[in-house]
């Protein structure tokens, strides 16, 4: 290329301005610039003509040197004049470095299919603290950098094709109009665009670029945005990075292909960040955009990330969307602790490999993570505190790891419907202490290796569980305990497949089908439902089939213990409820077999009752008017309290039950009692059959007690004879006298049948006391009646006791 310089000269005689004209100077004459003819190339003339006559310079690939190039556009020389287009080269080499530093340029500069080399360290293009029109390179190689911090440009700087093998250094300038570097090659394999505290007003375009190297614009203030669709980087560290920088437009880096980290911390852009089949990959930090803000969206949609994205703090005026992003963070996929989004927040056909974090985040919208691929290692979602004021809409979606977002809010539903959550051990869903305002859908074929922990939440709308599969971890692994691989978050709930603890609900809706009923402890303790729709073929686990732990320990059971609820929607608890008219016409104790049956799947096999549960289900049922119902529950309950109370307790329960059906029934003790007296009757009378004269006045058997109240002469006539009957009445009733019992009592003397002797407590043998008769206890058929007497006079009173207490409804009062 330098043989351009040196070679032939064109045959024509060079010029130069005399007067306002353009004159010919002889061959080696000196120009009124003090450079002659002979000094300037064939190449450096025709630039030179073409130049001054505003048309394009062609050097058809003839070098040139930067200097001669430098003195055309400053019009050094006297008659070196540019007119007002500036200057165009093309297809030219320019040796050495195009140094315009500090100067001020009104005229534009464009070079179009050049190569610019030779320019070292200083750079092949200087345009440092220089104020210039406008600056165009086009399909150009540049071999070096091209140094423009604190330029000014005021109608933009255009690069478009070509290499710029070095870097492009604008650092603090100030571009009026676009800065834009499309479809080049750019970098030096370190640095591609170094552009700190940048300030342009029109578009920042890295469309279609490769650069290898970094891309910084910290704190830069882009009034337009920034446009790098198609772009490519490679660095081995941070390849893009806006830290602090504001875009009053958008940040589109949609089908760009990123090796390296992307820095947007504090970045605020007043558009919308699109970043749309992005492919991004940094180990292990893709995207830091912790502090981004946002006035419109993010858009995501078909991402390829390997690396986290971190989005804490930011904050998003409208939407997040990111609908199939594909983001593989190791631990971590996705990081946005208390971030705002102002719209919704749409990751639909997402796959996450590594913890979805969000707690405290707020989201205006709703968050949908339909179809969603979840895999964390511990935890694959962590909400603690999150707000959402619309629904969460995770169907179909595959969760590996636990969901757990306690202390949530839900504004709208919250559905997993044929959604699956597996760990291996402990809980899979926590959201204790969260609030929902709509309705938790876990149905239509949900699945859940792990537990379901509510506790202490408010529910405003229903559960739904119609269809779910939800099996302890425990009961998963078949037993088997936990080996020291898994470290799992939330290992209290291994054996508990679903906990509404102290839950607050509108209404419950259970599986309809036993084989989909929780496999594991279902614990219900002090939950509150407004409205409790169940079946109890599908909670009751068979005896044979109850998982139990190593240990022996029941881990397949329901806790009731304090379960209240305002409204049963199948009280009778059986698959298919019936119509009003069939379930009256049936059996009570057959119709209520099945919630008795629920009842007592609440046993853990360690002989423990917990009666509160009955006594609320008996409550329920009568405040329901199956009072038929609610009584075969109550005597029911009676009955499994007797099993586990002591020796005392149990007699006691069991009487109540014979003469009383535990109050239930009071005619049941009229009829003891009648039976009673009768079976005392009986008795009475077949021992008056041994009198010797009628009605017992000879006092063989039952001797007078009251004769003194009587006339002798009238004796006969008047004192009452002895009635079986009537006797046995008059002892059974307490508090009243017929006449009867007062006047006859049983001779203790009559049919001596045996005598025993009597412990002896005397003085020895061989004393003066051991002459006396040893005492004895003689047992007599006399003695024998008097004691059955009493025996009915007891009973008597606690039977009549009982009657009145059921009669009164004092006995079926119930306590916890």
């Amino acid at each position: 290329m330098s043989s351009g310089i040196t070679g032939m000269r064109r045959q024509r005689a060079p010029w130069r301005r005399e007067g306002g004209k353009t004159v010919q100077i002889a061959d080696g004459q000196p120009d009124a610039g003090g450079i002659s003819a002979d000094q300037l190339s064939d190449a450096e003339l025709d630039l030179l003509a073409a130049a001054r006559a505003g048309r394009r310079a062609d050097l058809g690939g003839r070098a040139v040197r930067a200097s001669i190039v430098r003195d055309v556009v400053l019009e050094a020389r006297p008659g070196w004049l540019l007119p007002a287009a500036g200057l165009h080269l093309e297809c030219a080499v320019i040796q050495g470095c195009l140094d315009l530093e500090g100067v001020t340029l009104v005229k534009p500069l464009l070079f179009c299919r050049s190569r610019f080399e030779g320019g070292g360290e200083n750079g092949a293009i200087v345009i440092r603290d220089a104020r210039l029109r406008r600056l165009g390179i086009h399909d150009c190689t540049v071999d070096g950098n091209l140094v423009a911090d604190r330029a000014e440009l005021e109608n933009g700087l255009i690069i478009s094709g070509g290499k710029l093998s070095g870097t492009l250094i604008v650092s603090g300038a100030s571009i009026g109009g676009t800065l834009s570097v499309h479809g080049a090659l750019v970098g030096d394999g370190s640095t591609a665009l170094s552009g700190a505290d940048l300030r342009v007003k029109g578009p920042v375009i890295l469309r279609g670029s490769s650069f290898a190297g970094e891309i910084a614009v910290p704190r830069a203030h882009l009034e337009s945005g920034l446009y790098a669709e198609r772009m490519h980087v490679v660095c081995a560290g941070v390849a893009l990075s806006a830290e602090g920088a504001r875009l009053g437009g958008d940040l589109l880096v949609s089908h760009a292909e990123i090796e390296g980290a992307v820095n947007l911390r504090n970045l605020r852009l007043e558009g919308r960040f699109a970043a749309e089949s992005l492919v991004s990959q940094a180990v292990p930090t893709a995207i830091d955009a912790r502090g981004l803000h946002v006035s419109h969206g993010i858009v995501l949609d078909g991402a390829r990330i390997r690396g986290s994205l971190l989005l804490d703090a930011a904050k998003v005026g409208t939407a997040f969307h990111a609908d199939g992003v594909e983001i593989d963070g190791g631990e971590t996929a996705i990081s946005a602790d208390v971030m705002a989004v102002g719209g919704n927040w749409e990751m639909p056909r997402a796959k996450l490999i590594g913890q979805l974090s969000c707690p405290g985040a707020t989201v205006e919208g709703q968050l949908r993570l339909t179809e969603a691929r979840l895999f964390g290692s511990d935890v694959a979602w962590r909400g603690d505190g999150v707000r959402i004021r619309g629904g969460c809409y995770l169907s179909q979606a595959t969760i590996l790891g636990l969901v757990r977002i306690p202390a949530a809010e839900f504004g709208n539903q919250f559905r997993l419907s044929g959604a699956s959550i597996k760990v291996e051990a402990g809980t899979a869903l926590l959201a204790t202490g969260a609030k929902f305002n709509r309705d938790i859908e876990l149905n239509a074929g949900f699945q859940a290796r792990g537990a379901v922990v509510l506790d202490q939440t408010r529910v405003l709308g229903a559960l739904d569980l119609t269809g779910s599969h939800i099996v302890s971890a425990a009961i998963a692994r078949a037993g088997l305990p936990i080996t020291p691989a898994w470290t799992v978050a939330g290992i209290a709930g291994d054996e508990t497949a679903l906990s509404l603890v102290d839950v607050e609900i509108k209404r419950v809706v259970m599986p309809a089908h036993a084989d989909e009923r929780p496999r594991g402890v279902v614990d219900l303790s002090r939950a509150h439902a407004g409205s409790f729709e169940d079946h109890a073929t599908a909670w009751v686990p068979p005896p044979k089939s109850r998982m139990r732990a190593k240990d022996g320990r029941d881990i397949d059971h329901i806790v009731l213990d304090g379960f209240v609820c305002d409204h049963l929607t199948n009280p009778t608890g059986e698959a298919e409820a019936a119509d009003s008219n069939t379930t009256k016409r049936r059996a009570t104790p057959r119709r209520i077999a099945r919630r008795i049956e629920w009842l007592d799947g609440q046993r853990d096999g360690a002989a423990h009752f917990h009666p509160r549960a009955w006594i609320a289900l008996a409550d329920r049922l009568a405040r329901q008017g199956c009072s038929d119902d609610a009584r075969q529950i109550d005597i029911t309950r009676r009955r499994r309290e007797r099993r586990s109370a002591a020796l005392g307790a149990r007699c006691q329960n069991r009487l109540l039950d014979w003469f009383t059906l535990y109050g239930h029934s009071p005619w049941r003790t009229v009829v003891w009692m009648a039976a009673v007296v009768v079976m005392f009757a009986g008795i009475w009378a077949a021992a008056a059959n041994r009198c010797e004269e009628r009605d017992c006045f000879d006092e063989s058997v039952f001797v007078i007690q009251n004769k003194d109240a009587y006339r002798g002469e009238r004796f006969r006539q008047t004192y009452p004879g002895f009635n079986a009957l009537a006797y046995s009445f008059d002892v059974f009733v307490p508090f009243v006298s017929f006449g009867y019992a007062n006047h006859w009592r049983a001779n203790v003397d009559y049919g001596p049948l045996v005598e025993l002797p009597l412990p002896q407590f005397s003085a020895p043998s061989g004393s003066a006391g051991s002459l006396k008769k040893e005492p004895t206890l003689a047992i007599t058929i006399g003695g024998i009646l008097y004691v059955l007497a009493i025996i009915e006079a007891i009973l008597g009173l606690v039977l009549t006791s009982l009657m009145v207490t059921s009669f009164t409804g004092l006995l079926k009062r119930r306590g916890d």
